[in-house]
Order: C-alpha cells, then structure tokens, then sequence
C-alpha cells in the first residue's frame, strides 16, 4: 500500500542519517583517544627497553671485541642477566642486544635471550635494520616501531634503547619486542568499549523509529483488516446466491474488483480435455479489444494466484495493477483469501453437479448400492440393491449386513461386520439373502465413507449380481477340463505311436538279424559241403546237423512272423476240444528236455493223478507251453524249470504254471512283456536272441482258448513265474459219483 511505503521511506531515512550523525561523532573521538593511547604504548615499550638497556654493563659489551667466546665466563654473564630481563618480563616474546656496524646499515648480533640453541642467534650474526628504521634512531635515545609488525602470532611491536659508556657513546642497542595485544592493550580495550557504545545507540535510535513504524503500520493494517474481512463476507454472499458456474464468476469477479481497487481481472481453468489453462472469464478490459493472456505470466504489475484442490491446481486467478499503484503484501493475501473463497464457490458448483449426476446414476444403474451405518444397519439402498434383494417397498432400512451379505464357507470366515471393523475394507465375493430366503453369488468391495474432516462415518457396499457369469465359467471350465482330457489323450495316444514306432523299427532290425543269422549258416556250411572241405563222415554229419537246426531256428522265425500277422489281421484260428491237458504238458516238456540237458538245467512237469480236462486246442496248447518252457530255459544258466499243473475248484480252472530259477526281469521291465515288437533288451548285442513275438502270440492264444495269462518275477536274479489259468472241464468221474450221489439220497 503507498501509506506503508511512505512510512518505511521516512522510517529507513530518518534511521540511516541518525546512525550515520552518531556513527561519525563516535569515530571522530575513537579515533583522537585511541592515539593518544598508541602513543603510551610506544613509550611504555620504549621505556622497558631502556630499563632492560641500564641493566647491561657497558664496559662487559667493549670487553666483548670483535669475535667474542660464547663459552666464555663474560659472555655467558652477560647473556644470563639478559636472559633474567626476559624472564622478569612475561609480556616480552623476544630480547636481544645489537652492535653498530662501521655503516649506519650494519649491525651486528651482541647478545639473544632465547633458550633454544636451534633459535638463538649467534654472535657477531649480521641483522638487516631496512625494516626496522628505529634502531638507528635508538643510538640517540629509547624508541619504539610506529605500528605493530604482523607475525603468525599476532604481531609485536619493538622497543629500542642504548647502552651508553662513561663517554656517552652507544656501544650497543637492546631490542625488545613485545606482544601487540599487551602493548596496546589499552587502545584495544577503549575500541572495543567504543564499538559496544555505538551499538548501543544505533539499536536505541533503530528500535524507537522501529516503534513509531509499529504503530503507525497496526494501524492501518487494523483498518484494512476490517476491510478485507467485508470483502470476503461479501464474496462469500455473492457466491452463495449465485447459482450456475458463469454467473458466480461473474459476481465474484465484480466483487473482488470493488473490495481491493483493481479493476482487471483474468479467471483460467483447467480444460479437462486439454491439460494447459484456458481462459474462462475476465474483468476490466475493454470491450472488444483484443486481450492476450497468459496463465503463468508474472512481473510487478501482475498477481497470480493458483486455485488449488487437494493440492493440485485447477485454475488461475490473475488481478493487474498500474504502473504507479503496485501490489503490497497485504493486496496479495487478500487477493489470495479470494481466490480461496472463489475455489470453495466454484467446488460447491461442482459438488452439487456431480451429486445431480450421483444421484441419477444410483437409480439408473445396475449395480447394488447399499450404505450402512458404523454398527452395520442399512441406511440406504438404490433400486438395483432393493430389485436385487427382493425388496419392492424399502424395507431393507434398519437390517444387519451379516444377515444380508455372507461368505460362502461360512465356518472358517468371520462375520462380514467384524471384518470390516478389523480390516478397515473387504472387496471379494459373497453371498447375498434375499428377503426371500433365496441367495445369490455376488462380488462386492465394501469401504468407508469419510466425511470433511476424513473421519469414517458409514460403510458403503457397491456390488454385482454375478450368477450368469458363475454359470458361463462353469461352462467354460467344463470344456476346458474336457478340452484338457482330450489333449491329454492325444498326447497319449502320440506318445503310444512314437513308442510303437519305435519298438516296431526295433524288431524289424532284430528280426532281420534273427533271419540273417541262420541263413548265413546254412549258406555257408552248405558251401563247405559243396567244396568237400569235410573230411570225414562225422564232419559231414555235423555240418549238415548244423544246417539243420539253423533252418529249424528260421522255421521257428518265420512261424512267429506268420502267427503275429494272422493275430493283427484276426485269423489265427483254435480248434477247440475237450480233453485232458497232461499229455500235452509231458509231449511239450519231452521234446524240450534235450535243449535242457545241453545247458544243464533240470526240466520236471508235476501234474494232478485226475485228469485236466479243459477245452483246449492240444497244438495251440502245445505251441503255447514249448514258447514258454523254452523262454525259461533259454534264460536259466543254472538250476531249474518246472512246468506244475492243478485244478482249481472256485473258481472251476486249470492253472499251469512255468517256475525257473533264470535271470528274473526287472519291475520296471514288466509291462512291456506282453507289447508286441517289444523285447526287455532290444540291441543287436544282447545275449539271448530272439525276435520277441513269442509272448504276443501266446497271449493271443491264450486269450482265443479262453483263458488268461501272468506273469511275475521279484526282480533281476530271482527267477520268473508265469501263470496260465483255462475254464476247466466236468470230469466224467465225477459226473457219475455225483449222480450216484443224487440217488442215494433220493
């Protein structure tokens, strides 16, 4: 404002020249009184140099010469009573004594105080006076240095006097330096005590203008106090009467501009479409001429001030003086607390738009929306809630929320209100009562409601009906779950295939191995027959008794290859009878019995004295048991196989057994026992040959007979069981004794 600018001027003036009139008073005197006390600190120094100078005999100096002995007893005399002088005198930093040279320029060490013998000067040591001018002026009396001489310690000033002989003649000079803050201790003391007076009077002169300014500022700061308190109330009236956004602008622009006395205005907001500030309103500037703005202009002649909203600007309120007027402090807090009271109007606007919006939308939609108290008592509930819930006629009002809202496993959760009480929140799924006693799955975030002072005052429950979408996810899940089988079952079904393809690429390799092999010795023992290379009949005999069981061995091959294609094309017949399965059992084993004794292992066959009978196909069967026995025999080095037959009565079966004491398989081996193409151990190196269909086809067999068939072993080494089990047959024997039976009892 100009009356607090006119008052600070006079108050800065009158202050300034006041402490610069008392300023030059208090220098003027320091000034003449501190040299006078210079002037008695020289003397003082001068006179104790002069003290220390009539203690020192003359005559011991002359006795001196030119090239004195240190160790000499007038020497060391002489240094002891100077060095006592120094003791005497604490203030000293240093004491010495100097000889004339033959020019007015050199001078010479006589005599040094100092104890350190690493410091001391020696005698006859050349001293350079060029910077000490009253050294030369001590041969006519005591003097002193004009001002102190600067040292790392502060500075000293020096004292000179003469050492006179009975003539008068100065034979020496004694130089004492002494500390400048005890030489001129006097001169600093009165500064000091100068410098305190000064301030003294400067804050005395400082705080009664200060106190005039004081007061005279409170009170005009009173008057307009008064003044911007009516401004706002009357903005704050304005605001509340105005009803839409453009008119409470409008008013509230028109009643700033009278409350502080600028006329121009400029009012941006925040383009919510757009981030930068746009202009919204203004005040002041003609009509119709053009009016360039800018939000974040600023100088002398411009005020801005942000509209904020819980910290983040929404707006820009812009008040422009003139050149001769200008802002003052308290123009911009005033400006400021309008702007506050604009922000307040302008947020009820938007507060009472957005509740109209509100409003519409908690009819409109939906969504459940249900509020309640802080004890969980409903309090209001929009249609969706009250269609939702089965409440045509609002009588949810006055309910529990854990009689509405439950969860879904309802022993392992607690109540929905103590939840909340002890969470704060709860956003999840339940399931929602009806008045009805029906229920409903639904997802629901539960919250509190904060008031102005960010106090929790209710709870409120916003939530969807989500059965539908409970249902089409099943739905979806189902299918994924069967999708999720049928790809297992693929890969199943592949894995099955690469295995079969696998295992079939195997036992062609095999097989032709299993072809080459007898052939390659036939051909070639019937080559040494043809070239006469026997030379006996024995020879001849064991060749041909080779090609022999070599063609046997491809029969038995090729036999395996035909039966395994009649099995996969369904054609492998059985001619089914009734009989007895011991022959068979005893023709199998005999014919085997040889095979046996080569590798020496024991073959016996125990077999029932009653009869087997069972339906049965004798070559079928036989072919079944010598696949078998010679299985066991084949991989038996040592030991024992044994073929053992019974009859079981529950159920009516013959079982017949193949033990051996062989090689044994492994667990991990014996489910591929009865694979076709499939062999325990498929590489060309194996020990036993073989094409590995005999299984194959004798479970076929088996299975065409009407039987079954297993197998067991404990593993590597503990020898193999296999188990065949027939329907047996009426023994006639039996029959007749029954029916002998029958009568008797009859």
């Amino acid at each position: 404002m100009p009356e607090i600018r006119t008052i600070r001027a006079h108050y800065t003036w009158a202050t300034a020249l006041a402490a610069a009139l008392m300023g030059a008073l208090v220098w003027a005197y320091t000034a003449y009184h501190c040299e006078r006390l210079h002037q008695e600190g020289r003397v003082k120094v001068a006179a104790l140099a002069a003290t220390i100078a009539s203690g020192i005999p003359a005559d011991g100096i002359q006795a001196l010469g030119d090239r004195a002995d240190e160790r000499s007893p007038a020497y060391l005399g002489l240094r002891s009573s100077l060095i006592a002088a120094r003791q005497a005198n604490p203030d000293l930093k240093r004491l010495y004594a100097l000889l004339p040279g033959k020019t007015p320029r050199t001078w010479r060490f006589a005599l040094d105080a100092l104890t350190d013998s690493g410091q001391r000067l020696r005698f006859g040591d050349r001293y350079d006076i060029s910077s000490h001018a009253q050294i030369e002026e001590a041969r006519t009396g005591p003097t002193a240095d004009l001002a102190p001489i600067a040292d790392s310690h502060g500075g000293w000033i020096g004292g000179y006097a003469p050492i006179r002989d009975r003539r008068g003649r100065t034979v020496a000079v004694v130089a004492a330096e002494v500390g400048a803050d005890s030489a001129l201790l006097s001169e600093r003391r009165f500064r000091l005590e100068a410098s305190i007076a000064y301030l003294i009077l400067f804050l005395g002169i400082g705080y009664m203008g200060f106190d005039r300014y004081q007061k005279r500022r409170l009170e005009l700061d009173r008057n307009r106090n008064i003044h911007a308190r009516l401004s706002i109330h009357r903005l704050a009236e304005v605001m509340t009467r105005s009803g839409g956004e453009s008119d409470l602008i409008r008013n509230a622009l028109d009643t700033m501009a009278e409350a502080t006395g600028f006329s121009q205005w400029a009012l941006f907001r925040k383009d919510r479409d757009r981030l930068p500030f746009a202009l919204a309103a203004t005040r002041g500037f003609a009509d119709g001429a053009p009016v360039e703005l800018d939000p974040e202009a600023s100088g002398p002649g411009v005020c801005s001030v942000p509209l904020l909203e819980q910290g983040e600007p929404t707006g820009v309120l812009q008040c422009f003086a003139s050149s001769s007027r200008g802002f003052g402090a308290n123009d911009v807090t005033l400006i400021r607390w309008l702007a506050a009271q604009l922000t307040q109007g302008l947020k009820r606007i938007q507060l009472e738009s957005r509740d109209q919006l509100l409003a519409s939308y908690m009819r409109s939609t939906d969504e459940m929306l249900i509020g309640f108290d802080l004890n969980g008592l409903v309090t209001y509930a929009n249609p969706a809630a009250r269609r939702a819930l089965g409440d045509p006629a609002d009588e949810l009002r006055g309910r529990g929320i854990d009689s509405l809202f439950l969860f879904s496993d309802e022993a392992s959760s607690l109540p929905l209100l103590r939840l909340l009480r002890q969470e704060g929140a709860f956003s999840g799924e339940l399931r929602c009562c009806t008045t009805e006693g029906a229920a409903f799955p639904a997802e629901v975030a539960v919250s509190k409601a904060i008031d102005r002072e960010g106090n929790g005052n209710a709870w409120v429950l916003v939530g969807r009906d989500i059965s539908e979408r409970r249902e089409r996810e099943e739905e979806i899940r189902s299918r994924s779950e069967q999708l999720e089988l049928i790809v297992e079952q693929l890969q199943h079904a592949n894995e099955k295939l690469a295995e079969g393809n696998r295992m079939k690429n195997e036992f062609l390799a095999n097989t032709s191995h299993e072809l080459r092999t007898p052939l390659n010795a036939v051909i070639g023992f019937a080559t040494l027959l043809e070239q006469g290379v026997a030379e006996s009949v024995e020879e001849r005999r064991a060749f041909a008794n080779s090609i022999r069981e070599s063609a046997e061995h491809l029969l038995i091959v090729i036999n395996d290859i035909l039966d395994l294609a009649k099995v996969e094309a369904g054609k492998l017949e059985v001619a089914m009878e009734t009989g007895d399965a011991a022959p068979t059992l005893h023709a199998a084993a005999e014919s085997l019995r040889p095979m046996a004794a080569r590798k020496g292992v024991q073959l016996s066959v125990v077999v029932p004295s009653q009869p087997l009978e069972m339906q049965l196909d004798p070559a079928r069967l036989r072919q079944i048991l010598l696949n078998l026995l010679g299985n066991a025999i084949k991989f038996t080095d040592k030991g024992e196989v044994c073929v053992e037959a019974s009859r079981q009565e529950t159920p009516a079966e013959v079982h017949i057994v193949v033990r051996d004491t062989g090689i044994g398989i492994a667990k991990s081996d014996q489910a591929r026992l009865f694979v076709k193409f499939s062999q325990v151990d498929g590489s060309y190196k194996r020990r036993h040959q073989g094409a590995g269909l005999g299984l194959v086809i004798t479970k076929s067999l088996v299975q065409r007979m009407g039987g079954r068939i297993s197998m067991e072993s404990d593993g590597v080494g503990h020898g193999t069981s296999v188990t065949l089990a027939f329907p047996a047959a009426a023994v006639a024997s039996e029959s007749n004794t029954a029916r002998k039976a029958c009568l008797n009892e009859s």
